[in-house]
């Protein structure tokens, strides 16, 4: 469905939580459309006040207002027969939005200062954080553009919920790499099983910086440790865990182990004593999780073979 909404020449909203990938999403619907070969304007609104918003908007006509010495285009006359991104329409002062109505509904719109109608040739695509219809019931957005815009509407889902997270993953931990000159860097077993169970308040920007940051902190093989100081730290949000209780202990128990051995280089004594286990314990559960002793070389190995798949 989303593919088809792109392809097509409709006015989009586009709605999800900060960070889901909202402004890439646009500017996807924008290369798969049919105006995939003029420009693609992202203007956000949250940057504007109510007069600057219509002046760079709609532009203005010569002596308009003090220090409008000349005609001057706005984003909507820029963007020509491409596409413009407004982003957090929810922003828009409520004042403001009834000039897009016009605009919306019968592809007009009038330079501040003019009486002479111009004709908007592009194509439009919204995008917001905010939650419209809360908004229309508190008079705070329009109930007559909103229903305007809600017809063709794409919903970004929080990052750790998407069922292709480990392919967006992929890619930009592909793309920062390529960038780097370092296409040969992987990335290890318990990183990988971090970027599978963490629940991303970030969403897709946390997600972009942790690849990039990876990318300039790991030579070879991305581990544990090359792991930014908030995550190492344990100043994390909740994550997804079993919800059985005992499940959820045994998960825990062996990943704490594995990474406890990896870090020692599997010396079980020296293991059991900085953990404060006894050996006999720390070998009951190494035989119960069936945790393996690894070599450099295994681990290399391994993990090539399972870079973010």
């Amino acid at each position: 469905m989303e593919k088809k909404l792109a392809a097509s020449d409709k006015t989009l909203l586009i709605t999800g939580p900060s960070g889901a990938g909202k402004s890439r999403k646009a500017r996807l619907c924008h290369e798969l459309s049919m105006r995939r070969q003029n420009s693609f304007l992202h203007v956000n609104l949250c940057n504007f006040s109510k007069g600057v918003f219509e002046s760079e908007l709609f532009g203005h006509s010569k002596g308009a207002f003090t220090g409008a010495h000349a005609d001057r285009p706005g984003f909507l006359k820029a963007a020509g027969k491409g596409t413009l991104f407004l982003d957090e329409i929810g922003d828009l002062a409520a004042e403001t939005q009834s000039k897009l109505l016009m605009l919306l509904e019968e592809g007009l719109f009038y330079p501040v200062g003019s009486v002479a109608p111009q004709r908007f040739k592009g194509r439009l695509i919204f995008a917001t954080n905010k939650n419209l219809p809360e908004m229309v019931s508190k008079g705070e957005f329009r109930e007559d553009l909103y229903h305007r815009l809600r017809s063709f509407e794409i919903k970004m889902e929080p990052l750790a919920h998407r069922a292709d997270f480990l392919q967006v993953a992929e890619d930009l931990f592909v793309a920062a790499k390529c960038d780097a000159g370092k296409a040969c860097l992987i990335l290890d077993e318990d990183v990988i099983a971090f970027l599978k169970t963490y629940s991303w308040p970030g969403n897709f920007r946390e997600l972009k910086n942790l690849m990039e940051y990876f990318v300039l902190m790991a030579d070879s093989v991305a581990r544990w440790e090359h792991m930014p100081d908030y995550i190492k730290n344990g100043d994390l949000p909740d994550q997804k865990v079993p919800d059985d209780y005992h499940q959820a202990l045994q998960t825990f128990e062996r990943k704490f182990l594995q990474r406890m051995l990896r870090k020692r280089g599997f010396r079980i004594n020296l293991t059991a004593r900085e953990i404060n286990i006894s050996k006999v314990t720390l070998l009951s559960k190494i035989k119960k999780y069936d945790i393996k002793r690894e070599t450099k070389n295994d681990v290399a190995q391994r993990t090539a073979q399972r870079v973010v798949s």
